[in-house]
């Protein structure tokens, strides 16, 4: 071609891209194709399809973060917060005594998404995880270990005696007199020192069920049987707890795929695990919700016909009662993700509501591709635990199976220190499922309760979404976790997203979109269908904070979501201050088909632009 005709041709070129903005809207506010999928929820067997979606881009005025609300104060110092209330107590009591304890530093690999990035190695494209599983620990250790190097020296400093490194988080396990605590907490390295034993499993609560309220109600409440009957119910869940007695008739048929005791020293495959919180059972029970069998009948059935990882990260304490392992949970969720788990369970509430080696571990282990469903706790006088604090977990609350519709306000919710909501959505608890002794049943209650039926549901809807052939990320299992939820918005006080329920009917379309600070993006949602509501929610991660802790309110972004039905004009704004999901519902009478819309507002949105992952719900 010679050089007039390319310059012709490039011409042609702009005029027709000219023309095609022009007609679509996009002429003066610019435009983006996105992908996005859409799953029929009434035909669930049917894989979901690709689409694209022309997306008009707007701008709107940004808002400063000091319109944000500030987090709780710190204590003078910062020592009383660096150290575990567990460890506080044991210097108070005996200063002179030399105790194992787990020492977190800073994360030097994660001070922001660009450190993560690099170390995550993902290409940037929603439809791809570029690493896999089994080089998660190679691409951490060398850098991990070479980090530690001038850490091992400031522990020597102290006359600590090195046990063990982590590879997922950068902690180090010692031996040391706790009468030097403070002193090396007060270094501006250390982020963290835990106990070796940590708080007791999330208290069960009886009496909030009834005779009959089996785990087939459970399941009902929540909408799953029609993702199993669509074989969306395989795959494999890890679960971090007290261990799972394998021998109970809920058990047997290949719903325990392993059994792992972890401690100090890492994780231990021991096929004879005791469930350590007898005789009512607490592992035992987690497991038998997300996948055990029928043998004792189709009512007592789990939630999926997955096969579960059992770690056992509780044991009898020095005092004899039961109690985490800090140091065993983190190396339970390196061990998963090691082995490619992508849905992990974790049924702790732990410490004081500070940034930990948990909370440094659930997010490693989100960045790796795993979604991290954790219990936010029984105690409403309590700050939120870790890990259900981690920016990038969702905490659970719960929902009584006999008034599914109540939120127990008595569970811990609120604000964490950077000022998300907590817990981020809500399930069914106290349901009878298995206890440890003999075929024995129990209601399984409190937030322990409802964590295995998300932590199912997350693995069911994952399955679902990747059925068309693309890879599902975290951060999109989490906005159409929050899109399932029954509130109309955010409330933490009423269950975050509220109590979840797997779309059964209409359309499911979700996608991903990276919005900047100043920036619109209004999303065309087609309705091939009559549909009388749309419900959307959108679902991103945060980072920041140095690797020190949770980001600061300058790193913190402020997005708001916007339905809007064309045909009425009617819209719904939800704009949560701190939360880092949105949902909203709005309907149309009578129910008719043709066009909604969504809209994301990035208000604030420091640094690079956030990847925001949105889901909606068109139901008749």
């Amino acid at each position: 071609m010679t050089p007039a005709r390319r310059i012709r041709a490039r011409a042609l070129l702009l005029v027709v891209v000219a023309v095609s903005c022009a007609l679509s809207g996009c002429a003066l506010r610019g435009c983006r194709t996105v992908t996005a999928y859409r799953g029929d929820a009434g035909a669930l067997d049917r894989p979901p399809t690709r689409h694209r979606l022309r997306a008009k881009r707007g701008t709107v005025p940004t808002q400063a973060p000091a319109s944000m609300p500030s987090p709780p104060p710190v204590p003078p110092g910062l020592v009383g917060i660096k150290v575990h209330p567990a460890v506080r107590l044991a210097i108070q009591q005996r200063p002179n005594d030399i105790d194992t304890l787990l020492v977190t530093f800073r994360d030097s690999l994660g001070r922001d998404a660009a450190s993560i990035r690099r170390f995550t190695r993902r290409s940037g494209h929603p439809d791809s995880l570029t690493l896999a599983p089994g080089a998660i620990e190679s691409a951490l250790r060398a850098a991990r270990d070479s980090a530690a190097a001038p850490l091992d020296t400031l522990l020597l400093g102290y006359r600590a005696e090195i046990l063990r490194h982590y590879w997922l988080i950068q902690a180090t396990v010692v031996r040391m007199r706790l009468g030097a605590v403070d002193s090396l907490a007060a270094h501006p390295s250390v982020v963290r020192i835990d106990p070796q034993w940590g708080a007791p499993p999330p208290q069960p609560q009886l009496g909030c069920s009834g005779a009959t309220d089996y785990l087939d109600v459970g399941r009902a409440r929540l909408g799953s049987d029609a993702y199993v009957t669509a074989n969306h119910g395989t795959g494999d869940l890890a679960l971090l707890d007290t261990g799972v007695m394998r021998d109970h008739p809920l058990l047997q048929g290949g719903s325990i795929a392993g059994q792992l005791d972890c401690n100090e020293l890492g994780c231990t495959p021991n096929l004879s695990q005791v469930d350590a919180f007898r005789p009512s059972g607490h592992g035992t029970a987690a497991a038998a919700i997300l996948a055990g069998g029928g043998t004792l009948g189709p009512q007592h059935k789990g939630v999926t016909q997955g096969a579960v990882t059992s770690y056992k990260v509780f044991g009898v304490s020095d005092d004899g009662t039961i109690r985490v392992s800090p140091m065993g949970a983190a190396w339970a969720m390196s061990d998963a993700l090691a082995a490619g788990q992508r849905v992990i369970v974790v049924e702790i509430a732990d410490g004081d509501g500070s940034y930990g080696s948990m909370t440094q571990a659930a997010n490693w282990a989100y960045d790796w591709g795993a979604v991290v469903v954790a219990a936010d706790g029984n105690a409403r006088t309590s700050a939120i635990p870790e890990p259900a604090n981690a920016p990038r977990a969702l905490g659970v609350g719960a929902c009584c199976v006999a008034t599914p519709d109540v939120f127990n306000a008595s569970h811990t919710w609120g604000p964490t220190p950077d000022q998300r909501v907590k817990p981020d959505l809500a399930a069914t608890t106290s349901v009878r499922t298995a206890a440890t002794d003999g075929t024995a049943l129990s209601p399984f209650s409190g937030t322990s309760g409802a964590t295995p039926f998300v932590g199912a549901a997350a693995l069911l809807l994952r399955n679902w979404m990747e059925s068309g052939g693309t890879v599902v990320e975290p951060g999109q299992v989490y906005a159409t976790l929050s899109l399932c939820g029954r509130n109309a918005g955010v409330d933490a006080s009423t269950g975050g997203a509220g109590r979840i329920e797997l779309p059964g009917d209409g359309a499911v379309w979700w996608g991903r979109i990276d919005v900047a600070s100043g920036e619109s993006w209004t999303l065309p949602i087609p309705a091939d269908v009559a549909a009388g509501t749309l419900q959307a929610a959108i679902w991103w991660p945060e980072y920041g904070g140095d690797g020190m802790g949770f980001p600061r309110n300058d790193e913190r972004a402020r997005i708001a979501l916007t339905v809007l039905d064309p045909a009425t004009g009617a819209t719904i704004t939800s704009d949560v201050t701190g939360s880092v999901f949105q949902r909203a519902r709005l309907s149309r009478s009578p129910a008719a088909s043709g066009n909604w819309k969504i809209r994301l507002d990035g208000l604030w949105v420091p640094g690079d632009a956030r990847q925001v992952y949105w889901a909606t719900w068109s139901r008749p």
